[in-house]
């Protein structure tokens, strides 16, 4: 944790405005956040060097429509990765002006109980972070190169069938709590494979 703002500006002799404006430009670029009342605190180095958060937002908001293929809350069956009794799970499609993308994802019960259909069907880091209030700190991801089954759900949303992809599974965190589990598979994915 750093220590207050009064103290930086006695410590250093400036006025409250430039400290200020410092911790916003240090939040703004991933070296610390804060929470109202409690300070500011420095992330860990795997947070700030991470820039997936961002991209993820961008994406969310250039979405133009999903569609809900299943929503269900369910006995959590993965373990430990979610300290919680029961999960939200839900399969989606993601449609948005030049991609598809297929999402099979996972959110603690225990921490988003309102969480529903209507909420899968807009922006999920929208709803984490405008809604619930969660500051969004690292997505920790795994790529694995997928060959797609004619008969997968996404080729009933392309306009050509897709034969391999790249499998993303996002895993994003608040702080250290997990919040999320997603697995992707995109139409139009930026990675080209060589061989699976």
């Amino acid at each position: 944790m750093l220590i207050s703002e009064n103290e930086i500006c006695k410590r250093y002799n400036v006025s409250r405005e430039p400290v200020r404006r410092a911790l916003k430009k240090l939040i703004e670029k991933g070296y610390v956040n804060s929470k109202q009342g409690k300070g500011y605190y420095i992330n860990p180095r795997e947070i700030y060097l991470n820039t997936t958060i961002a991209s993820l937002s961008v994406e969310s908001k250039a979405k133009h429509s999903t569609i809900v293929l299943k929503f269900k809350t369910i006995l959590n069956h993965i373990g430990e990765q979610f300290n919680s009794k029961y999960l939200h799970t839900y399969k989606r499609i993601i449609k948005t002006e030049d991609n598809v993308i297929y999402e099979d994802g996972y959110v603690p019960y225990d921490l988003f109980e309102n969480f529903n259909i209507k909420k899968c069907e807009g922006s999920i880091l929208s709803y984490f972070q405008h809604e619930m209030k969660y500051t969004l700190t690292h997505d920790r991801k795994e790529l694995k190169s997928m060959l797609i089954e004619d008969e997968h759900i996404i080729n009933q949303y392309t306009p050509k069938k897709v034969t391999h992809s790249i499998q993303t599974t996002h895993n994003l965190y608040s702080n250290n709590v997990l919040i999320q589990i997603s697995k992707q598979i995109k139409y139009n994915s930026d990675v080209t494979i060589i061989s699976t």
